[in-house]
């Protein structure tokens, strides 16, 4: 609330009341200048919220002082806004990474902070110490579940193990294929955050000397979305140019030879292309991974070009 008085060189008052600045600055004026006081009238008053301001003395500081402070509380409202903007995208963050979800090895149901983009979908109970897996937060941002009671587990714990599959190492045969360079085990694991020893729980054992592909098959036929989804993501393959397809190919080539880009290659020598790579027409988007070896050696040649190395016969 706002109150001004005046005084003009007739010794009459004028007393009003507004309830803002932008108030005074748009209502005030009269059309026959009644309301309005001269420049040379005197201020006797200047009140805003019961706090007199007594800089003022004469109308045109009055009007300056106004808009001064009009556009100052404009621009403290605006930093205001944004200030509160900033506050509840936070806060709005913030309880996204607030999960909670029923424990169905101690019966209970915990809360924490979790951010399952970023950390994954499982976690462990804060009162058991059990793994547990986010199945609500899984639900809420894909409307899809493919638990199994009889495997025990669900997609998102494919994902990562696959990830974890990554570092597995592989050596190359006397038929130019990619094989286990040790035994290598896909488990679950149940670790306890008290210090109980961890449990483990094996899925699958496959020795020394597998075949990647055979792996992949397993991947295969445990996630929804196949094996090219693991190995490319969604929609990788379409939204690739041929030329990055046919790079990425050449690039799986040498490093099936122990090669990079880099080195310096014989343009006579001779590589092949194996079951553990893809080949084919970047129409045709095929990935061979379940095919048979003999189906799929092919020679292939690498050959050197002023643009740099060149698979002959990618089509």
């Amino acid at each position: 609330m706002i109150r001004i008085k005046t005084i003009n060189v007739d010794g009459k008052e004028i007393e009003r009341t507004f309830e803002s600045i932008a108030d005074i600055l748009t209502n005030w004026w009269d059309e026959d200048g009644t309301d309005l006081p001269g420049g040379d009238d005197e201020v006797l008053e200047l009140t805003m919220d019961g706090k007199s301001i007594r800089s003022v003395r004469h109308f045109a500081g009055l009007i300056q002082e106004l808009e001064s402070l009009f556009w100052r509380s404009v621009s403290t409202i605006k930093k205001m806004e944004e200030r509160e903007q900033v506050k509840k995208q936070e806060s709005l963050e913030n309880s996204s990474h607030r999960v909670t979800e029923f424990c169905p090895h101690c019966n209970e149901e915990v809360t924490l902070e979790w951010n399952v983009k970023e950390n994954g979908y499982q976690v462990f109970c804060a009162r058991c110490g059990f793994k547990l897996m986010l199945c609500s937060e899984c639900l809420y941002e894909e409307d899809l579940c493919d638990w199994s009671g009889e495997k025990g587990y669900c997609y998102r714990q494919i994902e990562q193990l696959w990830e974890e599959f990554a570092q597995v190492t592989f050596k190359e045969d006397e038929e130019h294929r990619l094989v286990l360079d040790q035994e290598y085990k896909i488990v679950l694991m149940a670790d306890f955050e008290d210090g109980r020893k961890s449990k483990e729980r094996t899925l699958i054992c496959f020795p020394e000397g597998t075949d990647r592909e055979e792996i992949w098959k397993w991947y295969d036929r445990n996630h929804p979305k196949s094996i090219t989804y693991l190995l490319y993501g969604e929609d990788r393959r379409k939204k690739q140019t041929y030329e990055e397809w046919k790079e990425m190919a050449l690039k799986n080539i040498l490093q099936a030879h122990g090669l990079t880009m880099e080195d310096e290659l014989d343009e006579d020598e001779e590589f092949y292309l194996g079951t553990n790579q893809f080949f084919g027409s970047y129409k045709s988007v095929q990935t061979f991974y379940g095919s048979s070896t003999k189906e799929l050696l092919k020679e292939q040649q690498i050959v050197k070009t002023e643009d740099g190395y060149v698979a002959v016969n990618i089509v």
